[in-house]
């Protein structure tokens, strides 16, 4: 693992290389198993309810959990739906 206290890289050098693998197409697949799927998401959905995460990241991770989710309901509707519990704080232990 990386150092953490390094220092970051020139945020104009970051936005130029976004730009550049938006461009270039650039997709990030993952091949996750339905137990690692279901972690994934509600470490998300985890994430997502921190009040301070509420930027365009976050919304554009929302989008992708319920993406993720509806894709799911397809075809496990129950599985989807004790995922989308996820999203109520109801239901943290």
């Amino acid at each position: 693992m990386k150092d953490m206290k390094a220092p970051l890289p020139d945020l104009k050098q970051y936005a130029a290389e976004l730009k550049r693998a938006e461009d270039e197409g650039f997709t990030f697949r993952l091949d996750m198993n339905a137990t690692e799927t279901v972690a994934f998401i509600g470490n998300l959905q985890l994430a997502l309810r921190c009040p301070g995460n509420d930027g365009p990241t976050s919304k554009l991770c929302r989008k992708t959990v319920d993406a993720m989710i509806q894709t799911i309901s397809i075809r496990y509707p129950i599985l989807a739906a004790v995922i989308r519990a996820g999203d109520n704080p109801a239901h943290d232990c």
